[in-house]
């Protein structure tokens, strides 16, 4: 386990990197894609990203908070950019299953609600 003085903190407002020495090529590549995530994310939610160093591997937790629904994904790997890619992919399909049944299409509505209103 990690202890307190292992921790390399990032005071970045969307990656945190616990442990991990990351270079600057990578971080960026990482940040630019964490903020195109959050064009696509719920309004006004808040995404985070966590990278955490263990000693045979790197977790990696990708969280979006908003105030309809909450999405987290977590996984492992040996590197920061893979990891992302895998998590960002998982969040993606999150996000779409949930924009899909929050739009739902108004004509599968609007057919039922013809055949009741026939009805009556």
């Amino acid at each position: 386990m990690l202890n307190f003085r292992d921790l390399a903190i990032s005071n970045e407002k969307f990656v945190n990197k616990f442990g991990i020495h990351m270079n600057l090529e990578d971080y960026n590549q990482i940040k630019k894609k964490v903020l195109l995530l959050t064009e696509r994310a719920p309004y006004k939610s808040k995404v985070l990203l966590n990278f955490v160093k263990y000693p045979s591997y790197i977790k990696g937790t990708l969280s979006i908070s908003s105030f309809s629904k909450n999405f987290v994904t977590k996984n492992t790997g040996s590197s920061p950019v893979v990891i992302y890619n895998q998590l960002e992919e998982i969040i993606d399909y999150q996000l779409l299953e949930w924009k899909r049944n929050r739009f739902k299409s108004p004509m599968n509505n609007s057919a039922s609600y013809k055949k009741v209103r026939t009805q009556i």
